[in-house]
């Protein structure tokens, strides 16, 4: 029987960012053994963590100020977006329509939900072409197009005709430019988006490129693109630049002490550095991202991902015992978070036999069922 490292847990498929986020949907684990490491589809572990962009170049009074997605949390963020509706009062106001737009982009982004990203968003639309408001129109549908860029398989490619009518609605001032605005720097990046789903990794780096440039001209620097061209430089064999890519994402991250955000990079990192058989390195950002996830509570999926890989890395290396130590330590989170529905084919039970048998030499005093409920289910120490 093979050991196996786990790819990741789908949340949401956040491409996920981080993949398809679909962040993050319902986690169903896929599992690839090391010797098919690279005949993974561009995107299809990644995250999708989407940053959902405030209106315009938004100013310090911002509609949409407060509503942001924190930690992931998007039904909190839908219920705040709900309320600022209630204080506006008005259905039909441009403010409305701002916060119909941005909830469209929550459901796109986070949620998966193409339904309901195009409901809200087309409440938005409706209003801004009563109000002849072409900015906020160009927002819409920069939204629209992303909503069918992650969320519609079979049709992504209906996302850029909305990104190309929020182009054009750019173009008529020049203030959001196709190379002024972060407004356009989104559209850009959702292209990247489109065209990396596609397998067009060339056209998906010149869009990045693009997005980068603004925010770079704004001095708003986007750890997101930096990690959607690590993820296209991954998958085109391009190990190295991958490498830089996610660094400077990470970096970005930790300059802003966005610690959330950090951890998911750091998961990325561990898993990448596992793929590239570094074991020492997988460890490290491993090790990183619990430092950060555990005191918080954050990212259950993600604890128990960690623990289960490095136990795999421990194992390649022959360290036995710091094998088994993380693996106990991930079937003991999946036992205590069983509501979670993580890893309904037992791959870690399956792989901590395995441990259990190396460490044992075979020779086993003690059946591993037994020993299981004993040191897992009971919490006993296994030495």
């Amino acid at each position: 029987m093979e050991r196996k490292w786990v790819q990741k847990w789908n949340l949401r498929e956040r491409y996920p960012f981080q993949c398809n986020k679909e962040l993050l949907i319902r986690r169903n684990i896929f599992i690839v053994i090391a010797i098919v490491f690279w005949g993974l589809l561009s995107g299809c572990y990644k995250r999708q963590r989407i940053i959902i962009e405030v209106r315009a170049d938004s100013s310090e009074d911002s509609i949409l100020d407060g509503l942001e997605v924190i930690n992931e949390d998007y039904e909190a963020a839908l219920k705040r977006c709900e309320e600022k509706l209630v204080l506006i009062g008005e259905g039909d106001s441009g403010e409305a329509a701002d916060v119909y737009s941005f909830m469209g982009g929550i459901y796109a982004g986070y949620a998966n939900d193409k339904e309901q990203a195009i409901y809200y968003i087309n409440k938005a639309i409706k209003i801004h072409e009563k109000d002849k408001d072409d900015i906020g129109l160009a927002w819409d549908y920069s939204r629209l197009g992303k909503a069918y860029i992650f969320c519609d398989d079979e049709n992504p490619e209906k996302g850029l005709e909305y990104l190309e009518r929020a182009e054009k609605l750019c173009e008529k001032y020049e203030q959001y430019g196709l190379d002024e605005s972060i407004l356009m720097a989104t559209v850009w990046s959702h292209r990247g988006d489109l065209s990396g789903k596609k397998g067009e990794y060339e056209k998906a780096l010149e869009s990045y490129n693009k997005a980068q440039k603004i925010y770079d001209k704004k001095q708003q620097p986007d750890a997101k693109v930096f990690l959607d061209k690590g993820h296209i430089y991954r998958d085109m064999g391009e190990y190295e630049l991958a490498e830089e890519e996610y660094l400077k994402a990470r970096e970005i991250y930790v300059s802003n002490d966005d610690e959330y955000f950090r951890a998911l990079l750091d998961s990325e990192l561990g898993y990448f550095y596992l793929q590239m058989e570094e074991y020492n390195k997988s460890i490290k950002y491993y090790i990183e991202e619990l430092e950060i996830c555990i005191p918080k509570n954050y990212d259950m999926e993600g604890q128990i991902l960690a623990y289960a890989n490095m136990a795999y890395a421990f194992s390649e290396m022959k360290d036995h015992e710091n094998a088994l130590d993380n693996a106990i330590a991930a079937c003991r989170l999946l036992e205590d978070n069983v509501s979670l529905g993580i890893d309904p084919e037992g791959i870690c039970k399956a792989n901590l036999s395995l441990y259990y048998s190396e460490w044992t030499d075979n020779k086993a005093e003690e059946d591993f069922e037994s020993w299981y409920k004993r040191v897992v289910l009971d919490g006993k120490d296994w030495r």
